[in-house]
């Protein structure tokens, strides 16, 4: 497996026309108030990340192996000022997301404006490969994260070409329970728009998009992070309303149907589903539940 990966990136690079940045995805180690299903949320690590080489007219390109096996190819291009630098996480003691919720994410997943000033960053050419001997992944959700914190003068905005921005998870703040303002849910672009406090931030996902865009306005610093949801299939069977296995068991959850065998999990139900022989099971474009410390099904996701 691991000559086939090596193989494939440098079949991108070739088409790609430069070197493929070898990265990988991790998953946060502690919940904290995260909802149900957080460690489906496998969070891009842009430790290679290099400004001067995503700002030229090629961009920087990326190549990520998933958790499944899978690759996740893309090209980074950063305008404006100031700088971005790639960063641990969280990105300071009074961000949300890594204090409070989706804590212990490994690597350098946040890119971080080093001054005040506006930026643009752009992915491109998002494709996800699955792993050999497996059907193309048919479905993944592209996850965008506040990883700073959106005070007065500042915004952030994700545009996409894929399914419209849905809500994924409002991060509590370290204290109070102050939010920035937000825009366009349901549609190709959403907005947080910067308050004064101490604020928690949004976590939106869009389906399959192949471009997906972001603007910083800082008036400190601002910090953002990119993560993937993906629908890959182990089996080399697409799963849909019919049964895989007319042996399989049968059993109720949460008023969906879900069918177990002795290896992987299985689930009949409309949407892309991706599964793992762990028994972690996530679903792609299905709106969240929100169960707070009680459980439940978060975006078509389920733990056995």
């Amino acid at each position: 497996m691991r000559q086939c990966v090596r193989v494939l990136l440098l079949v991108l690079a070739a088409l790609w026309g430069g070197p493929a940045f070898a990265q990988s995805c991790n998953p946060a180690t502690t919940q904290g108030t995260a909802p149900a299903g957080w460690q489906t949320y496998c969070w891009l690590d842009f430790s290679t990340y290099n400004d001067a080489t995503a700002r030229t007219a090629s961009g920087q390109n990326f190549a990520f192996t998933l958790t499944d096996g899978s690759t996740l190819t893309l090209t980074v291009k950063t305008s404006g000022t100031p700088g971005i630098n790639a960063i641990t996480a969280p990105s300071w003691s009074g961000a949300a997301v890594g204090n409070t919720a989706f804590l212990g994410i490994s690597g350098k997943p946040i890119f971080y404006q080093n001054a005040g000033g506006t930026n643009t960053i752009t992915f491109s050419s998002i494709a996800i490969a699955p792993p050999a001997g497996t059907s193309a992944a048919t479905a993944y959700s592209f996850v965008a994260a506040d990883a700073e914190s959106t005070n007065n003068g500042e915004s952030l905005s994700f545009t996409t070409n894929g399914g419209a921005w849905t809500l994924l998870d409002q991060v509590n703040p370290i204290s109070g329970s102050l939010y920035p303002s937000t825009s366009g849910l349901g549609t190709s672009s959403f907005t947080e728009t910067g308050v004064a406090g101490t604020v928690g931030g949004y976590i939106v996902g869009s389906s399959s998009p192949t471009t997906v865009s972001t603007t910083l306005v800082g008036g400190g610093l601002q910090g953002v992070m990119f993560a993937v949801r993906f629908a890959s299939i182990r089996l080399n069977k697409q799963i849909g309303g019919a049964r895989v296995n007319a042996a399989e068991t049968s059993s109720r959850h949460q008023g969906h149907q879900f069918r177990r065998s002795s290896g992987d999990r299985h689930v009949e139900r409309s949407g892309a589903w991706s599964v793992h022989g762990s028994g972690r099971l996530a679903g792609i474009g299905h709106p969240p539940t929100r169960r707070r410390g009680g459980g439940g099904v978060p975006f078509g996701a389920a733990i056995w």
